[in-house]
């Protein structure tokens, strides 16, 4: 007997060793690839625009008249519950007036608000593409209720929504705020690129930046579909304001980088194009009505087709 409970302690006392060493290694695989990403931080920093505080993000905030509401009253049996991720084109930045058909919510700060254009919670004054395809996926029966959850910032980079970017405590806050409240976002939508291309950022370093947000999402607890638009197009600074077309450049290693995050398994999916499929640009930029009805038909489009939908 003696004999026995020695060889059990020693078989416990090697399985703890064993779990100490993976631990250790799983956890010095973590510091080295915060390093790493602490790096190429520092490196894009040089050239990203940063958001220092909330005045910073232009986000729109007058909630003045704006008609509050449960969150639970925007949380039906089938839910869209659609956070959005990137710059101006798919915050408050489109024109034209958009009411919607069905009573959509605008999740804002821990609170709820019946949605209308300007978005609270995102950038711009204008009309937000994401309004448009929430109340088209709700009339096309793909959901019975929505609730957007808008943080867009014009101009930001991939690395303002990566780990120690400006804009990821924003990020997380909104998160915790929803988990809090036992609300779970079932789609994220990501579409930005413009301002990396526009500072002449490499591919690569786009793509470990997006790779991060992607990632990072997961660990939050995020496990919704995401779905990545291909965007780079922006107006050239030194061209005449007369010739928004003819202004227009796009980054094809940014485009690269963006389709090449598409991966199911991860439940990360492409987007629409954007660049290519919406020419109608106001200013080089940002979407007419026209535009903008055409993205969210193409996010519509996109949605419809992804496996947890159909």
């Amino acid at each position: 007997m003696p004999a026995a409970r020695s060889l059990f302690a020693w078989a416990a006392d090697a399985a703890l060793i064993a779990a100490t060493v993976l631990a250790l290694g799983w956890a010095g695989r973590e510091v080295a690839a915060d390093l790493r990403l602490t790096r190429l931080q520092e490196q894009a920093a040089r050239r990203v625009p940063h958001f220092p505080d909330a005045a910073s993000r232009t986000a729109f905030t007058d909630a003045a008249g704006r008609e509050t509401a449960p969150c639970a009253s925007f949380l039906g049996q089938k839910p869209l519950v659609v956070l959005t991720i990137g710059q101006s084109n798919i915050a408050n930045s489109a024109l034209g007036e958009f009411a919607p058909r069905h009573r959509i919510g605008n999740y804002f700060e821990g609170s709820c608000f019946v949605a209308a254009n300007p978005l609270l919670g995102t950038s711009g004054e204008r009309a937000a593409a994401v309004l448009d395809f929430a109340d088209a996926a709700l009339e096309a029966g793909l959901y019975d209720s929505a609730l957007v959850v808008p943080l867009a910032v014009q101009g930001s980079s991939v690395w303002n929504w990566a780990r120690h970017g400006d804009l990821r405590p924003m990020l997380e806050s909104a998160l915790r705020r929803l988990d809090g409240q036992g609300i779970k976002p079932n789609l994220v939508l990501y579409h930005q690129g413009e301002a990396d291309c526009l500072v002449g950022m490499e591919g690569g370093l786009y793509a470990e930046g997006l790779d991060n947000v992607i990632s990072d999402l997961r660990r939050m607890g995020v496990d919704a579909p995401v779905v990545v638009s291909q965007v780079s197009r922006f107006k050239a600074l030194d061209c005449p304001d007369a010739a928004t077309g003819a202004c227009s450049r796009i980054c094809p290693d940014i485009r690269q980088a963006q389709a090449g995050a598409a991966d199911p398994s991860r439940g990360v999916f492409a987007g629409p194009d954007t660049d290519m499929a919406v020419a109608e640009r106001f200013d080089g930029y940002h979407m007419t009505d026209d535009g903008r009805r055409r993205f969210a038909a193409m996010l519509l489009e996109t949605v419809r087709a992804l496996p947890q939908v159909r």
